[in-house]
């Protein structure tokens, strides 16, 4: 599972986020989801660590699986219109 959604870091431009991490946090009650945003799908598949820019992501409770974490991202501001892919 991947959203698609444009985004940009450094002067380079991409569309495909991945969920790279996900880590509960039992002492602060939170979950921290590290999300890495790759120029393509095909990029991403050719080169696993080839990433532009990973954006971590705290989130209220540590209950989250990778698909729960995905559902979370999707009703946040910055990623309100992204598409499964």
């Amino acid at each position: 599972m991947a959203l698609k959604q444009v985004g940009s870091y450094n002067g380079k431009t991409g569309d495909y986020w991945r969920i790279i991490a996900v880590q509960s946090d039992t002492l602060y009650s939170q979950t921290i989801i590290r999300i890495a945003l790759y120029i393509s799908r095909e990029e991403r598949e050719r080169d696993d660590a080839g990433y532009l820019y990973v954006v971590p992501i705290a989130l209220k409770g540590v209950d989250y699986d990778r698909a729960k974490a995905y559902d979370a991202i999707r009703n946040r501001d910055e990623f309100i219109g992204c598409t499964n892919c």
